[in-house]
């Protein structure tokens, strides 16, 4: 996958925990405080830029990071799938749902 190849040979240490968190097309990051969320926001965004690809769909469970990130860049739903988990973000709940076949035994 040619971001993964471009981050590891990037050598930063930013590049290198992206690496380690990027899921096929979402990457999963935290913060404890907002200015290391907006950290998070800015420098991915160069980190990408110079091999010609642009971060998009950012949100926070904070209304202020998410008010600080331009619209065009935020994601317009509060709520998103990762690796088939649903999450609000606004309410900080995860939902994983299940399905057995009708046939199934109860156990």
């Amino acid at each position: 996958m040619a971001p993964t190849s471009y981050l590891n040979s990037d050598g930063s240490s930013l590049a290198s925990k992206i690496a380690s968190k990027f899921q096929v097309d979402n990457i999963m990051m935290l913060a404890d405080i907002v200015e290391e969320a907006l950290n998070k926001y800015h420098e991915p965004e160069k980190l990408f830029a110079k091999i010609g690809m642009n971060l998009r769909e950012y949100t926070s469970n904070s209304s202020v990071v998410n008010s600080r990130i331009p619209e065009h860049d935020r994601l317009d739903t509060q709520c998103l799938k990762i690796l088939g988990v649903n999450c609000n973000v606004e309410n900080n709940l995860f939902n994983v749902e299940t399905k057995f076949p009708a046939d199934a035994p109860n156990v």
